[in-house]
């Protein structure tokens, strides 16, 4: 990996700058690179910052600004993120923006990618952003403090759905940042962890509730329409046995949809819920979507959600196809 120093930015005012709804490897990078940058750095969000993340930052006492002014600053650092779009209300700014910037990410380039220096990192295959700072800090000898092992750990639980979709090197990397950090597993947990809302335990519920099961081949793919909590509510259908999940909403002309999918499937299959299924759906829907193989997510327009999904369910079956000619679809009562 080759990169420019970061020493070198040390005497700059940095912004870092996370998506919009930041998550806890969202934050948790962000926090990890302001630790190196020190008293020139400061760490903002855009528009909400989601729970877990909210918690890390009130249990490590780290601070960060929403929707920042980003003009006072001399150079600008976005992590977790390569689209426009996951900017929020802070899109137009960056993209007026004339001064340098560099993109930490693990997710797959977007169409609609924000332009920036050659000297920016974006590896899909990661397990988190923070591994990415990992793999940067080591190259470049930067000493780990235990603030930054804490964080990097924290990353890498969360993206990794504690470890279900975790590879060798995930746990490497894990025991280095627990021996460093002098924390235990479950201490590392206790810094984003939040009490479960009651309202988020009806919409896992009601996801169930409603879900429509399709199976093709041996696999069960599943639909819900669901007002909130869209990725909570797909995920939570996996776990119930779904090899694929989406849940959605459709609001005014508005959808958005939350997609997930089994990881034993996604090995046995080579299944990308981002690649086969979120980012083609931008082509018939004015939107964009992206993600995870096994975790995606698409926001764009379409008159009903039913018909959002039905092309997620074409675009699945289509992928099928290309393992067995034969696959259909069976809608089950």
């Amino acid at each position: 990996m080759v990169f420019l120093k970061l020493s070198t930015l040390c005497s700059k005012k940095i912004l870092i700058l996370t998506h919009a709804g930041a998550d806890v490897d969202a934050f948790a990078s962000a926090a990890t690179l302001s630790l190196f940058f020190g008293k020139n750095s400061r760490i903002g969000i855009p528009d909400h910052i989601n729970l877990n993340a909210k918690a890390l930052a009130e249990n490590t006492n780290t601070q960060f600004e929403m929707n920042p002014d980003i003009s006072n600053s001399d150079v600008l650092i976005i992590v977790d993120l390569n689209s426009y779009e996951m900017l929020g209300s802070l899109k137009e700014a960056v993209m007026n923006y004339k001064k340098p910037i560099y993109i930490f990410d693990h997710h797959e380039k977007s169409a609609k990618k924000i332009i920036c220096s050659t000297d920016s990192i974006i590896i899909p295959k990661a397990a988190s952003t923070t591994e990415i700072i990992y793999d940067l800090f080591k190259e470049q000898k930067i000493k780990f403090t235990k603030e930054m092992c804490m964080f990097i750990a924290a990353g890498l639980i969360t993206d990794t759905a504690h470890f279900l979709v975790a590879d060798s090197k995930v746990f490497l990397i894990m025991y280095e940042m627990l021996k460093k950090s002098n924390k235990e597993f479950y201490e590392i947990v206790s810094l984003f962890r939040v009490r479960i809302d009651p309202a988020l335990k009806i919409a896992k519920l009601k996801a169930a509730k409603r879900v429509r099961i399709y199976k093709i081949l041996d696999y069960i793919v599943v639909t819900s329409d669901i007002g909130a909590y869209e990725s909570d509510a797909a995920m939570s259908l996996v776990r119930l046995g779904a090899d694929i999940a989406f849940a959605g909403d459709c609001d005014k002309g508005k959808v958005k949809i939350s997609g997930r999918a089994n990881n034993k499937f996604i090995k046995e299959s080579g299944f990308d819920l981002a690649k086969h299924i979120f980012i083609s759906l931008g082509n018939q829907f004015n939107g964009e979507g992206g993600g995870h193989p096994g975790a995606s997510a698409f926001n764009g327009k379409a008159n009903t959600l039913e018909d959002a999904f039905s092309e997620c369910l074409a675009l699945t079956k289509e992928f099928m196809k290309t393992k067995n000619k034969s696959a259909v679809f069976k809608e089950y009562d």
